[in-house]
């Protein structure tokens, strides 16, 4: 009797010792992973620095805390968290892709583009990961570092993906803008606000939509057309200073 209790002793201390670390890191959880949360770069903190955690546990709270420096604008502590992360675990394809935003908002769009097409290549079907908003963000910077055709192809391969975002097809619209082509551009930005769900996306985005195709209409002198969708944007929001000055201009082309 003795023995076996002494045994049941042991195996509740190793218990305890194993659980210990995990009630510290669970204490974190929450305020770790909540983009809302003050304190969560500091409760990140304290989970990276609970002892005797598997490298998955560990790469989660480093990607935890690189999403909150990212979203603080502080891209290179960013980038150091998710260095560490990736390093614990580099086939988890979210923690790429992210690193590859922080290098966006520095300007250094090569080694983003090289992020999103890690992600790219490691996508998988996790919840947490979206190839189309991968390949939307690699459009992104193609885009930005004037790579038209490149980002273009990006564009149709998310779309084909997900065919019923409305961002990807103002993305597009935005795109053949640049590009000149001003028909595609209202056709995507016309197919930006039928897809426009509420529920996803926030209502000032659909302003930018209807400010958008308004802008190609009034490119193309089709200022009826234009001056129906600038009544959209101000009846979404009257603020809108472009189109408080849009209107009357338009209105004096309509009765010349």
């Amino acid at each position: 009797m003795i023995v076996k209790s002494s045994l049941f002793a042991g195996l509740a201390l190793t218990i305890v010792a194993l659980t210990w670390p995990l009630r510290l890191f669970d204490g974190n959880v929450a305020a770790c992973k909540d983009t809302t949360s003050t304190t969560r770069v500091e409760a990140c903190s304290r989970a990276i620095n609970a002892t005797g955690w598997h490298y998955d546990n560990l790469a989660w709270a480093y990607a935890n805390r690189g999403d909150a420096h990212r979203l603080k604008g502080e891209a290179d502590l960013a980038i150091a968290d998710y260095d560490q992360a990736i390093q614990l675990e580099p086939h988890r394809s979210i923690n790429h892709h992210n690193r590859g935003l922080a290098y966006q908002a520095k300007g250094d769009l090569d080694r983003a583009i090289a992020d999103y097409s890690e992600a790219i290549s490691r996508w998988n079907l996790r919840k947490n990961s979206s190839k189309g908003d991968y390949l939307s963000h690699r459009a992104d910077a193609y885009k930005q570092k004037g790579d038209l055709a490149l980002a273009m192809t990006d564009y149709n391969a998310a779309i084909r993906l997900s065919s019923h975002d409305s961002d990807l097809y103002y993305n597009r619209g935005l795109l053949f803008k640049a590009m000149n082509e001003t028909d595609r551009a209202i056709t995507d930005f016309t197919r930006a606000i039928a897809e426009f769900d509420p529920a996803e996306h926030p209502l000032t985005d659909k302003r930018e939509y209807f400010s958008e195709r308004g802008e190609a209409y009034k490119a193309k002198g089709e200022a009826k057309l234009a001056l129906a969708d600038f009544a959209q944007v101000s009846s979404i929001d009257a603020s809108l200073a472009r189109t408080v000055k849009a209107r009357p201009r338009l209105a004096s082309v309509i009765t010349r």
